[in-house]
């Protein structure tokens, strides 16, 4: 999975729906030195993993689940999600740097067309239920390129679809470019899992608090595998008791 890097720094719902749960956020992102940090942590590359995903859905946490179109359980693990109230995205995949890693069946490519760049959006967006928002899976060369990702922010725009920077990627354009089309957006800023060790996975997630503490707010991404499930279920519940957890959909602006 192309995620190494770490800075410390139905169908989609109608306008009216993502509208609602924008203008009804219950956090106020709070200004440094006040004492409630915000984060969302967001769990990619949902839906391959069925019996994982339920545990991960199961916990008495307030994630959020960012699911892959074309997966085999997405819409199976996508209804469950719904029915606990979580956010859900739609994990698009975008082309990576170096052919180490590969996207997955359908990914969005700089070879494409802007209209078969946005015809395969369009598509891949239809897959996942109940989705308000999409970040990205992989796409460290795709995010880079200022007018793909355009192509790409313009159909969630028409579906009424805020971005999520996963950020693959330091010179990464999806945030400012979704800022500059008036799409609500945000960016990950650590990601828990690049090392599969329950430990180090805490290690993150204190990170993360951290983050918040001296932003305010901050974004986590997380991974379905047995070292980050036991981190959520052993040492998360302790660690965020200095923070409100919420729904990455508080957090875009």
């Amino acid at each position: 999975m192309e995620h190494s890097i770490i800075f410390e720094e139905p169908n989609s719902p109608s306008h009216s729906v993502l509208q609602e749960l924008l203008q009804q956020q219950t956090t106020v992102l709070p200004e440094k030195g006040d004492t409630v940090p915000v984060i969302a942590l967001i769990i990619d590359d949902m839906g391959h993993h069925q019996s994982l995903g339920k545990k991960l859905i199961d916990l008495k946490l307030n994630l959020t689940f960012s699911f892959l179109p074309n997966a085999p359980h997405t819409l199976e693990l996508a209804e469950m999600a719904h029915a606990n109230g979580r956010d859900i995205l739609i994990h698009l995949p975008m082309e990576p740097k170096g052919q180490k890693w590969n996207p997955g069946q359908d990914a969005l490519m700089l070879k494409e067309s802007p209209a078969q760049i946005q015809q395969k959006t369009s598509t891949l967006i239809s897959r996942v239920p109940y989705a308000i928002g999409v970040n990205n899976h992989m796409g460290s060369l795709f995010t880079e390129q200022q007018s793909a990702m355009k192509d790409v922010l313009t159909v969630l725009a028409r579906h009424h679809l805020f971005f999520v920077d996963s950020f693959t990627s330091a010179q990464s354009v999806g945030f400012a470019q979704a800022s500059a089309m008036h799409i609500p957006t945000a960016r990950r800023h650590v990601f828990l899992d690049n090392v599969h060790q329950t430990d180090k996975i805490c290690h993150q997630i204190k990170q993360l608090t951290h983050i918040a503490s001296q932003k305010g707010s901050a974004i986590g991404i997380g991974h379905p595998n047995t070292a980050t499930l036991n981190a959520l279920d052993q040492c998360a519940p302790s660690l965020l008791k200095s923070v409100h957890l919420v729904g990455v959909h508080e957090l875009v602006q």
